[in-house]
């Protein structure tokens, strides 16, 4: 059996970063994700300024940068612009970005094993036992959870025991690639991100934020009772971009 430091579980932006971070302080550790990587993840991919602020090297995954944002009203009357003449945020591709995040944690000094699936966690008094979905285990003195909402980790500690939907935002995207000529002349150099305040009556928003080759486009909110489906809801809202 494999012993570390520390396992870090998901291996997105979080737990890249906790493992970036941990191996360079001399901590033996062990990333996992339950996907092969690079995968894409259901997300905008916008970033705050404060974020490359705090993690310099996160520039070198800037796909393109944010200057400002169209904001409509459900009944789309109304329209709110604000514009910058400098960058308010960054945009990314999640695949180049958590690929690249991960990328610097191996490089870091951390190992990382992807497609593979946590199936149960043991916790003794000094030590805590992953077991994965190949029969494969590993114990270590800290087992850190940065995986999604329903995070098995978090069941199986004990940290979450049922779900709160209430606090559940689901969304649903997808990228359209673009040649950079057209992008530029649709949305020009700002990339200028546009928000459609609860689109068919979802308690959320839908959106397109241009990027330098690509469109991101998508919609997301608070998960309610009636449960909209926002497969459908995204295809009405890409028909309606569409028809203009």
């Amino acid at each position: 059996m494999e012993y570390y430091d520390a396992i870090v579980v998901g291996a997105g932006p979080a737990g890249s970063t906790a493992a970036k971070v941990l191996s360079e302080k001399g901590a033996k550790t062990l990333l996992i994700d339950k996907n092969k990587f690079p995968r894409n993840k259901p997300c905008g991919g916008a970033l705050s300024l404060k974020v490359l602020d705090r993690f310099k090297y996160v520039k070198d995954f800037v796909d393109s940068y944010l200057y400002g944002g169209v904001f409509y009203s459900p009944s789309l009357k109304y329209a709110a612009k604000y514009e910058k003449d400098r960058p308010i945020g960054a945009m990314v591709t999640r695949e180049k970005f958590d690929a690249g995040l991960v990328e610097l944690a191996i490089n870091s000094g951390a190992q990382f094993i992807d497609g593979a699936i946590v199936k149960d966690l043991k916790i003794s008094n000094e030590k805590a036992k992953v077991m994965l979905g190949n029969g494969s285990e590993m114990e270590s003195e800290i087992v850190i959870s940065a995986e999604r909402i329903l995070s098995v980790i978090a069941r199986k500690s004990g940290l979450r025991q049922r779900s709160n939907h209430g606090l559940i935002f689901p969304g649903i995207v997808q990228e359209f690639y673009v040649d950079r000529e057209t992008m530029d002349e649709f949305f020009g150099e700002k990339r200028l991100a546009h928000f459609h305040i609860r689109f068919n009556h979802v308690f959320g928003y839908a959106w397109v934020f241009p990027k330098r080759e690509s469109i991101n486009i998508g919609v997301g909110g608070l998960q309610t009772k009636t449960k909209p489906n926002l497969k459908n809801i995204l295809s009405i809202y890409i028909q309606s971009l569409k028809r203009g």
